[in-house]
């Protein structure tokens, strides 16, 4: 019942579900996005720094191997960046499209359980009076029944 109320909570509040998938892009590619420019800057300061203090060729070379590998780890995760704000962007039409539609069942599931639940009520009634006459005689009234440890001795 629980898993119920807060499908329908968040069907019915669209605002609150762009901010959850706006948190799940953040935490996936805009973090990696961002530690590796991070790393890249990094990487950058070292090659300069190394640049200015020893005038070798050399000494250069792992860093700009390494400059060029941060730049193509960069572009990916650039690209990837795109994909997900486009996967983003189509989810959230989704949402619209079919918020709608979605409020169509909701309502007609509420409307099968109260149904269902009046045939069942009804059910219940008439057994009722079948159920009393049937362990009880018209004019007396039966004790209220006995739990099963009423019955054991204890030991």
């Amino acid at each position: 019942m629980g898993f119920l109320k807060l499908g329908i909570g968040k069907v019915g509040d669209p605002p609150s579900i762009f901010p959850d998938l706006c948190e799940r892009h953040e935490k996936g590619v805009l973090h990696k996005h961002q530690r590796a420019l991070h790393k890249y800057s990094v990487t950058k300061r070292q090659m300069l720094s190394a640049a200015v203090q020893s005038r070798e060729p050399d000494s250069a070379q792992p860093l700009e191997s390494r400059i060029v590998e941060q730049e193509n780890a960069i572009q990916t995760l650039e690209l990837r960046s795109f994909f997900s704000l486009y996967c983003l962007h189509q989810e959230m039409q989704l949402v619209h499209i079919y918020l709608p539609l979605t409020s169509h069942i909701l309502g007609a599931f509420v409307n099968s359980q109260i149904q269902g639940h009046k045939e069942m009520s009804k059910v219940w009634n008439d057994l009722k009076p079948k159920l009393s006459c049937l362990f009880a005689g018209p004019n007396s009234s039966l004790p209220p029944p006995r739990s099963p440890q009423d019955g054991m001795s204890p030991q």
